[in-house]
């Protein structure tokens, strides 16, 4: 009879090892410091988000705003996300440097979000275009953070990457509605909530500038390498 090899129905080692792998090679071969920036500006980038899709309607009602009025601000403030975010994938498609785009969006979004508050109590005409502009730079810029994970890993991974991604940045959805309800309990005006956390935009700023040089460094060793 013949006899069966004895490693014959067992899956490869490295086989055996993708079912791990992964997630975990988010950190490996010098992707640590790229994926913790990344990590760290979808937390913001949806913090901020959620954070005006949580509050802002309440916070027109508690300054007087009609029902009609600030279903309305909410109402554009999404639209306007649903024509930024095909046109910053555009223009990220466009340039020579995509961070650019997403830098430029949220320096716009930083000043969006502090108008929103500082104007809440102007004539609508002017709360519906800060509505549109925060929907424009806050919610569609976000959605170019995405299109930044697919360029900083290899095909393999990609997957795992924006997943991992996303769920880092549903967790600080979930924390702007806490956060939001603290600032409210504080008696905070609607533009030292706005405006205060306007600051994440500009520090989103700062991380994709780093992120950007930390993705040169990259490809200049990997070219050097070859």
């Amino acid at each position: 009879m013949q006899r069966r090899p004895r490693d014959a129905g067992r899956s490869p080692p490295q086989e055996g090892r993708t079912r791990w792998l992964p997630g975990r090679r988010l950190f490996l071969e010098g992707r640590t410091t790229g994926t913790a920036l990344l990590w760290i500006c979808f937390f913001l980038g949806y913090y901020l988000l959620y954070l005006v899709n949580s509050w802002a309607p309440t916070l027109f009602k508690m300054i007087g705003a009609s029902v009609a009025q600030y279903s309305l601000v909410f109402a554009l403030v999404n639209f306007a996300s649903i024509i930024a975010t095909p046109i910053i994938g555009r223009l990220m498609d466009k340039v020579k440097n995509p961070y650019r785009i997403i830098q430029g969006g949220y320096i716009l979004g930083f000043l969006s979000l502090l108008g929103f508050g500082y104007f809440a109590t102007s004539p609508f005409y002017v709360v519906i275009a800060f509505s549109l502009a925060c929907g424009l730079f806050i919610y569609g810029t976000v959605g170019g953070l995405a299109a930044l994970v697919t360029l900083s890993y290899p095909e393999e991974i990609t997957g795992s990457a924006v997943g991992w991604a996303y769920s880092v940045g549903r967790s600080g959805a979930t924390t702007a509605p806490l956060i939001g309800g603290i600032f409210i309990s504080l008696d905070w005006s609607i533009f030292q909530i706005f405006g205060g956390n306007a600051i994440c935009a500009l520090v989103i700023v700062g991380l994709i500038g780093i992120l950007s040089a930390h993705a040169r460094k990259v490809r200049k060793a990997a070219s050097n390498a070859v």
